[in-house]
């Protein structure tokens, strides 16, 4: 009899060990699953700050967009900076040319006061669209 309860006994004991062992890995694997979802809530943090700014730049554009709405209604050119730095350049090309040539060769006859009046409005849209 006693036999037997020392062979229960050690059996519990086994058995409490293999439990206590299974519950060590599990609390172990809930760890680093732990760690892994704090590292993917960082990044989720980061992302959406991420986010937040960009949200908050196209935000500060379309209200940008609206403030330049003309006493009329209609936009101003999205690309405004892009045009007139397009047709400055044309115009300085047509100023080379005219200083080379004496002339522009094309059909309709740019003089240099109007090369110069052409370059003062586009300072004056560029002035304004600031």
């Amino acid at each position: 009899e006693l036999k037997q309860a020392r062979a229960a006994q050690s059996a519990e004991v086994t058995a409490t060990q293999s439990a206590l062992h299974a519950a060590e890995l599990m609390i172990k694997s809930r760890d680093e699953d732990i760690t892994a979802l704090s590292k993917s809530i960082v990044e989720r943090d980061e992302a959406y700050k991420i986010l937040q700014g960009v949200s908050a730049k196209h935000f500060q554009q379309l209200q940008e967009i609206v403030s330049s709405l003309d006493d009329d209604g209609s936009y101003k050119l999205r690309h405004a900076k892009k045009t007139i730095d397009e047709m400055r350049e044309t115009i300085l090309r047509q100023k080379r040319i005219i200083s080379r040539l004496g002339f522009y060769p094309c059909m309709i006859l740019i003089w240099p006061q109007r090369l110069e009046l052409a370059w003062a409005f586009l300072e004056w849209i560029q002035l304004r669209s600031n």
